[in-house]
């Protein structure tokens, strides 16, 4: 019993070791530049692992009837895709993937089309794949899987609390941004009634300062959103579009000015 346990977290390391490289290089091809594809800082993508650690706990026992699996992995991993996909909007009011053009797709999260990929992954993984990764592993003692399961445990609940934690800052990063544009828009606004030097050179000094810590927070805003973008084309936040829209808005005035 010790030693799967050990063996199915070393699978979750290696398969979102391998997700993520699957899908980088996918993605990386289609726009015809490098993509990294991770929410985390590291190459784990652990949307993979898991998935692949519940197919392999639900589904390794119908080993050698392929249409049996095909039909569980094509419904185990779609209801995981979909949880998955709901947690994420839950916890970080983001979505990181979206199949509302697809057809057949249950709120945009998961999709035919991607269900029966899922279908034949499956079939491919338990009867072609784990196999062959199984015959290699028992190879490896398992002092040695044990070590490289505890190294790679603490560096993921690093790598995820200061992820966890980026995702966040961007959040308050723009409401910050929206905020200090609301502040800036009444100083201005106060710039343009009063009538005392005194009160305008006060106000001046409040407007410089609003504007360079609006220069600084957008900046950083910016960056964090192009890569967001880059490692997810069709990620859609609530905070992401008041930010464009906030970007608009500014935009506009400049034109006004």
């Amino acid at each position: 019993m010790e030693g799967e346990i050990i063996k199915i977290i070393f699978y979750f390391f290696m398969y979102s070791l391998l997700g993520w490289a699957m899908e980088s290089i996918y993605l990386s091809i289609g726009q015809r530049r490098l993509v990294n594809t991770g929410f985390l800082y590291g190459p784990f993508c652990p949307i993979y692992g898991f998935g692949t650690v519940v197919l392999y706990v639900l589904l390794i026992h119908l080993q050698g009837k392929p249409v049996l699996i095909f039909l569980a992995g094509f419904f185990v991993l779609s209801v995981w895709e979909y949880f998955v996909g709901f947690l994420l909007e839950k916890l970080f009011k983001t979505k990181y993937w979206d199949y509302s053009n697809n057809k057949f797709n249950i709120n945009g999260r998961v999709c035919l089309l991607n269900s029966i990929y899922w279908g034949f992954l499956s079939v491919f993984f338990i009867e072609i794949w784990n196999p062959l990764v199984e015959t290699q592993l028992t190879k490896i003692p398992n002092d040695i899987i044990l070590y490289i399961d505890i190294i790679l445990v603490a560096y993921i609940v690093v790598d995820m609390i200061l992820s966890s934690i980026k995702a966040s800052n961007l959040s308050k990063r723009i409401k910050k941004l929206i905020q200090l544009g609301e502040n800036l828009k009444e100083k201005l606004e106060e710039l343009k009634k009063t009538s005392s030097e005194k009160q305008k050179v006060a106000l001046q000094k409040i407007i410089d300062d609003l504007k360079l810590r609006q220069r600084v927070i957008r900046l950083k805003v910016d960056k964090q959103v192009h890569n967001l973008k880059k490692a997810f084309p069709s990620v859609q936040s609530e905070h992401i579009k008041e930010y464009l829209k906030l970007k608009v808005t500014e935009l506009k005035n400049k034109t006004k000015e």
